[in-house]
């Protein structure tokens, strides 16, 4: 689930996601969050590319 919230920076609105995962994460582990192309924020505006981020879990 991804939450959208919008800041300021230099008089320009940016967006800002918060992903919330659907299961508890490990402490320790390693994941890797992908978002497809077709992921859209909540005004309709569409990714022109995916993207891979790695997360680790703080113990």
């Amino acid at each position: 689930m991804a939450t959208e919230f919008r800041y300021r920076s230099n008089k320009k609105v940016i967006p800002k996601y918060v992903i919330t995962p659907n299961e508890t994460l490990e402490k320790g582990a390693a994941y890797l969050l992908l978002i497809q192309p077709t992921f859209q924020s909540q005004s309709g505006k569409m990714m022109l590319h995916g993207v891979y981020v790695e997360v680790t879990v703080q113990p």
